[in-house]
């Protein structure tokens, strides 16, 4: 059975590999670039910015975040960032679970 991930339109199988995550991380990485969001640090993306990716609003997040939702969240100074890698490796995963 295969799924395509909404974010990326990547296809996905029931198992995700690793160039499953490399490529929905690169997919991530030139959305960035295409819509002017800077990568912090060179490979986070702001909690904001990845909302604007998954076509959330930043409260969602903040809200998943909240209820216990594993984002892979490195927070800063109470700023949240998400590193691109682990992120695009959450998507895959979710997407291998629906």
């Amino acid at each position: 059975m295969q799924t395509i991930c909404p974010n990326c339109g990547h296809h996905l199988a029931e198992r995700t590999s690793g160039d499953d995550v490399q490529e929905c991380a690169d997919r991530i990485v030139e959305w960035a670039r295409d819509n002017g969001v800077p990568l912090i640090r060179g490979d986070r993306l702001r909690l904001e910015d990845a909302a604007r990716y998954l076509d959330r609003s930043p409260g969602t997040l903040r809200n998943w975040l909240a209820a216990g939702v594993p984002l892979p969240v490195v927070s800063v100074n109470r700023r949240h960032y998400l590193p691109v890698m682990p992120f695009a490796q959450y998507l895959v995963e979710k997407m291998a679970e629906d």
